[in-house]
């Protein structure tokens, strides 16, 4: 099953994206696929979007609206409250040093300073 989520945020005069926002994501994914990095992050895209937010009623009509893939596996934090130490660091011995390093180098190019156990993902 293929999820995706929709981000769609409320600014000031109806917009629901800062400006250049859209284009500063198909910047990073291009440049995050040319340097062989698009593993080490969801992959982001434009598509057009039309509808109705349940409740509100409120219709929606984007050009171009940003969708995202859910990230797979289980958060970092929550794997280290679920497990036992040594569980929790028999996982993380599991993670390729070529993972960790690209996930770094993805962080160092792209200025991404969030990289913490909430937003680190394990897969078997």
């Amino acid at each position: 099953e293929n999820r995706v989520h929709l981000m769609l945020r409320h600014y000031p005069n109806k917009r629901h994206y800062k400006p250049g926002e859209k284009e500063q994501m198909k910047a990073l994914m291009k440049v995050s696929d040319e340097c062989g990095l698009s593993h080490v992050n969801i992959r982001e895209w434009v598509a057009p979007l039309r509808g109705v937010i349940p409740g509100s009623g409120e219709r929606i009509e984007e050009a171009e609206a940003i969708f995202a893939e859910y990230a797979p596996g289980a958060s970092l934090e929550i794997i280290n409250i679920k497990l036992l130490p040594a569980q929790v660091i028999g996982l993380i011995k599991k993670v390729s040093h070529r993972t960790i390093h690209q996930a770094a180098l993805f962080d160092l190019l792209f200025t991404q300073g969030d990289r913490h156990g909430e937003n680190v993902f394990l897969t078997s």
